[in-house]
């Protein structure tokens, strides 16, 4: 062969190989590039799932633990207000003064006053006491009054009725627990001259204090006994009123009203019984109606011995 084509023929086999080795790195370098390319869109089609987060293990019983209610529904656990209830039952009498007539006499009454207080061991509640006061009807007997048209028998009967919502306060002095008591009271006193057909009433609203110290004789296991005082004082305002056969008149006075009582009493965590004496007075201001008249004012005297039960709740 001729030199100078044998070089000819070198060189081009060398260019091929050149060629083919270039091509084959230019395909690689392609097929990497479509290979990211692919590998980026699939990334964007299908994005990986997002981790849910974790729910805090339950510490109670499964629900396969739960034991079923038994008998209907299940017991109420809500709370429970404490109570105190007393209840006061007594005779006595009341006694009223009708200053320039000669209505002043005496009569025997009945006497039944019931006391709730709220949180009875605790240092403060709330609480109420009722009153009621009757008697029969021969007060002022054999005595005669007006009844707007001719003079007529006086006799009469007595009705108290009496309201006292109170806030109350325990508390120490000089060694003696005590209560305090300090509230509204609402009273009515009402005389009814039944065989003349007459009536009259006192209706008063006022501001009442009342304070019961004791003092313990004697203790034990099953409980102790005390001696209790009671002292006590209102200061109201009211309507006096009388409705007679031929007419009817009012007007409008001041009262006052004073009260003290001792007694002795056993008492256990839960119950409690005794018994008390309790003298009062009271004074109506002065009034001036047609069949009643101008009178300066009203006394009215009130004593009781009555015997006491209490329990609380």
């Amino acid at each position: 062969m001729h030199p100078s084509l044998h070089s000819l023929l070198v060189l081009l086999l060398c260019a091929a190989c050149t060629t083919e080795s270039e091509l084959e790195r230019a395909n690689r370098d392609v097929e990497a590039h479509l290979a990211k390319v692919r590998a980026g869109n699939q990334r964007r089609q299908d994005p990986e799932p997002q981790q849910e987060p974790q729910q805090p293990e339950r510490t109670g019983p499964k629900i396969d633990q739960i034991q079923p209610v038994v008998g209907g529904r299940r017991p109420y656990r809500g709370g429970r207000i404490p109570l105190g209830v007393a209840v006061e039952a007594g005779i006595g009498s009341v006694a009223i003064d009708v200053p320039g007539t000669q209505l002043d006499d005496r009569v025997a009454t009945t006497q039944l006053r019931v006391g709730i207080d709220g949180s009875p061991g605790a240092k403060s509640g709330a609480g109420m006491q009722v009153r009621i006061v009757s008697s029969d009807d021969d007060l002022f007997a054999g005595q005669r009054i007006n009844d707007g048209v001719q003079p007529c028998p006086a006799d009469a009967s007595v009705l108290g009725l009496g309201a006292f919502p109170h806030l109350r306060f325990e508390g120490t002095a000089a060694s003696l627990p005590f209560v305090t008591r300090l509230g509204l009271a609402v009273d009515q006193f009402q005389l009814d001259h039944h065989r003349a057909d007459v009536d009259r009433s006192w209706l008063t609203l006022g501001a009442r204090l009342q304070t019961e110290p004791r003092y313990e004789l004697t203790a034990s296991e099953d409980g102790s006994l005390e001696l209790f005082g009671r002292l006590g004082g209102q200061l109201g305002y009211g309507r006096f009123a009388e409705d007679y056969g031929v007419g009817q008149g009012d007007d409008w006075m001041p009262q006052l009203g004073l009260d003290a009582g001792l007694g002795l009493r056993w008492r256990s965590e839960r119950w409690s019984a005794g018994l008390g004496y309790e003298y009062g007075r009271s004074w109506f201001g002065a009034t001036d109606t047609s069949l009643f008249g101008e009178r300066s004012s009203l006394g009215l005297e009130h004593q009781a011995l009555f015997v006491v039960g209490g329990v609380r709740f």
